[in-house]
């Protein structure tokens, strides 16, 4: 577009490519695990952009306008594309008055390009699919497969603002010497609703704090460079940041530094493959043997369970270690209690290893239905709160009440066809016999 600039183009590529690996080398423990977990992946499973009526219409957190068309904005499948009216009507008049200008044309192709790879591999207006567009011979080529169109959209703000504020610059007013009406509405057409609670969620949203990070509490209870795994886990939670704000005191066993692996895919990282961990994932309840064998397999010395998580509750903590509540955090062991490293872990291990390989399950009761749990969890979701079933002597496994005569003695063992140490087992007889 501008030939007398070419040679200087040409001549910032190699600082520009300097300029590159030096960040790389700056960054590089990043940019190792970036390298070393490169797959294509792809920008989710309808690899969406931005609705084009969203260029023109707002969504419910801007101010003007928006709560009043969310039946049409709620239909956007992505967001983050609007400009306003005021800003296209700046565009357009800049993009007539540059027609015959190769250098101020230049923001205006910039502006189309990013509009264009802002929407994606397909045009959508009101949610509804049009015709394939540009992008789509070019979102399977390698470090673009992980690309999300819609985020694009940054850069079409970029280029608008440019081109509004070279034409207020450049325009004469008819009463000032410069236009301010389509500025002002401009700049008021994209003011968001700070009122709004749909804004405030997204733009006020704190982490809690509990006083045992907060006050610096955990010094007193975790030594410093002990493993602990916090509850909510990985991407449920937010111990990245608890440990970020501790100056890293402790260690973690924790994941999201990554995606999470794609179901019956492996995962980028060895700790994301672990068994114990895609469950937590996938919102599975590890039992609380399972979790010392998780602590023996990472060298984890204490769980930490926020009051806000659901699981691991006190009565799963207090089956893994002596349990208490410290500024707002369940600690086991607790604080002062040796970690979990100073016990032999290695029998949890091999039962954990055991359990997997083998696929068993485990019977539990929920009423008078009978549900099979992985024999390595608790019950969860539909089954939460669930009882372990019973074996009844001449009977085998059931969720009945066991009949008149019989009593309890201790668990079945594997000599009935069951795991051992598994089902209270029940028997004829009497409470004295």
């Amino acid at each position: 577009l501008i030939p007398a600039t070419r040679a200087r183009v040409r001549a910032s590529v190699r600082p520009i490519v300097l300029g590159y690996v030096l960040a790389a080398f700056l960054a590089a423990p990043f940019v190792a695990y970036v390298i070393i977990g490169l797959r294509p992946g792809g920008f989710g499973p309808a690899r969406i952009g931005v609705d084009l009526l969203n260029v023109v219409l707002p969504t419910s957190i801007t101010g003007i306008g928006g709560s009043s068309i969310t039946s049409v904005s709620n239909r956007f499948a992505a967001t983050g594309g609007y400009l306003g009216i005021p800003s296209l009507v700046i565009v357009a008049a800049y993009a007539w008055r540059a027609r015959a200008s190769r250098t101020a044309r230049l923001p205006v192709v910039l502006f189309v390009l990013a509009v264009v790879v802002e929407l994606g591999k397909t045009l959508v207006v009101a949610g509804h699919k049009s015709f394939p567009l540009p992008w789509r011979l070019l979102a399977d080529l390698p470090l673009l497969t992980d690309t999300f169109p819609w985020r694009f959209a940054v850069f079409t703000a970029l280029a608008a603002a440019v081109i509004v504020a070279i034409w207020t610059a450049r325009t004469p007013g008819r009463i000032y010497a410069r236009p301010f009406v389509l500025p002002v509405l401009a700049a008021a057409a994209i003011v968001p609703s700070v009122w709004s609670s749909a804004f405030r969620e997204l733009a006020f949203w704190h982490p809690p704090r509990p006083a045992f990070f907060a006050a610096d509490e955990y010094k007193t209870c975790i030594p410093r460079g002990e493993t602990v795994t916090i509850f909510p886990f990985g991407q449920y939670g937010d111990s990245l940041l608890y440990q970020a704000e501790s100056h890293f005191w402790f260690r973690m066993a924790s994941d999201w530094l990554q995606p999470l692996p794609t179901p019956g895919k492996k995962a980028w990282a060895s700790f994301d493959d672990d068994w114990v961990v895609r469950q937590l994932n996938g919102s599975g309840e590890p039992t609380p043997a399972t979790l010392l064998a998780f602590a023996g397999i990472h060298g984890i010395g204490r769980y930490l369970s926020l009051a806000r998580s659901e699981y691991p509750d006190a009565r799963v903590l207090r089956g893994v270690a002596r349990a208490r509540a410290v500024g707002g955090v369940l600690v086991s062991p607790a604080c002062g209690q040796p970690p979990l490293q100073k016990r032999n872990l290695a029998p949890y291990v091999q039962a954990l290893g055991r359990q997997v390989a083998s696929g068993a399950n485990v019977g539990y009761c929920l009423g008078s239905s009978f549900v099979e749990v992985p024999q390595p969890l608790l019950p969860s979701g539909g089954a939460a709160g669930a009882t372990r079933a019973r074996y009844v002597q001449g009977q085998g496994l059931t969720c009945a009440a066991p009949p008149a005569g019989y009593v309890r003695r201790g668990l079945a063992g594997s000599d009935l066809g069951v795991p051992a140490g598994t089902y209270p087992l029940y028997v004829r007889g009497t409470n004295s016999g």
